[in-house]
């Protein structure tokens, strides 16, 4: 039964510590997931400030069409500027979505990773649970065999006691037969 016991605190032990390592897992996921969900913050409002900017260089360039003579020039820097500015929303765009998708594929690694530890827990739990019952069953098997052997003691004590009383009856009947002859 004590190496019985042990088996179980070791197994225990083990759960908690497998326990453990998947709580930090999932800490780690968050701190993750947070991390990326900051830096898909900051990417949108760089975004949101790039498409700003567009919109700047697009009412210049409305402009220079209107004062053609002086700002040929003018619309032609707008134009490389509005050209750069879209590509740098392109850019952020495409981070962006680099962004949601990471961030989409940590969130399912975080559920995966939750879901194995609930399983996990589960497990431990019904393995607790039975380990238990099977630690009772023995506690009552023990108790029983403890109840019969001290029954059959005391039986056989009583029995004893009364054929030790019985002897010594017979005893005396017969030194008082022998003293009345």
């Amino acid at each position: 039964l004590r190496e019985r016991v042990a088996e179980e605190r070791v197994r225990e032990e083990s759960r908690g510590r497998v326990a453990e390592k998947a709580r930090r897992i999932a800490e780690s996921m968050q701190r993750l997931a947070k991390g990326a969900d900051q830096e898909l913050a900051a990417a949108h409002d760089r975004l949101s400030g790039s498409r700003r900017e567009y919109e700047g260089a697009r009412r210049r360039e409305e402009e220079a069409k209107r004062v053609r003579d002086a700002a040929r020039k003018q619309r032609r820097l707008a134009e490389q500027d509005a050209q750069s500015l879209s590509d740098r929303v392109a850019g952020e765009d495409e981070h962006v979505r680099h962004l949601i998708i990471r961030r989409s594929k940590l969130l399912t690694q975080a559920t995966a990773q939750d879901d194995a530890a609930n399983t996990r827990l589960s497990e431990a739990f019904r393995l607790d649970a039975d380990r238990q019952k099977r630690f009772n069953d023995a506690l009552g098997r023990q108790r029983r065999l403890h109840d019969r052997l001290k029954s059959d003691y005391e039986k056989q004590q009583r029995r004893m006691d009364e054929g030790s009383a019985e002897r010594q009856r017979k005893g005396e009947r017969e030194a008082m037969a022998r003293a009345d002859e």
